[in-house]
């Protein structure tokens, strides 16, 4: 691969790589450095991609570089706050809907939440989830699962939390 298809490569996909980043990492600055990372290993690599397979490398080469991010800075916590960037404008009537399901996406764990972002606000199907995350069609099954799981439970628990503020009062 010469220097002009690389360069022609970082062109065509380097917001895709930061945005994915983006949602592992959650700060812009981490993942504007992974993304400079993930180029780097490329170039160096470059050589032993695939004519056609740079994207699922770059997508791999993410993928390792936010969980080693992710396991040095011990950060499991929440889905990131992009995901709610990503939303269109909500329809009037399922708007408290679709903020209760924000909400409770950002407390998922991040691989999690990734999986959801991925198969609901991207729409992609199981098989491209799989290639971008570098696991199987069946690991992409057991997230979601868990995931939605997961999701039931924080949603109840809001809902429920919710209903106790707006039906007692709080009067001194």
């Amino acid at each position: 691969m010469n220097k002009d298809l690389f360069e022609e490569v970082v062109r065509t996909n380097q917001n895709r790589i930061y945005n994915y980043l983006l949602k592992f990492v959650r700060q812009r600055e981490d993942a504007e450095d992974l993304t400079q990372s993930v180029f780097l290993s490329f170039y160096f690599k470059m050589s032993d991609v695939e004519d056609g397979r740079e994207l699922s490398y770059l997508y791999r080469a993410a993928h390792n570089q936010a969980i080693n991010h992710l396991k040095k800075s011990k950060k499991t916590s929440s889905a990131p706050d992009f995901l709610l960037e990503n939303l269109n404008a909500p329809e009037e009537e399922n708007y408290m809907h679709q903020e209760i399901v924000k909400l409770a996406v950002k407390q998922l764990p991040a691989k999690l939440a990734v999986v959801i972002e991925l198969q609901y606000y991207e729409g992609l199907r199981y098989k491209k989830i799989a290639e971008q995350l570098g696991c199987s069609v069946k690991a992409v099954e057991s997230k979601l699962v868990r995931a939605k799981k997961q999701l039931r439970k924080i949603i109840e628990r809001e809902i429920s939390f919710s209903d106790v503020l707006v039906n007692k009062e709080f009067v001194k």
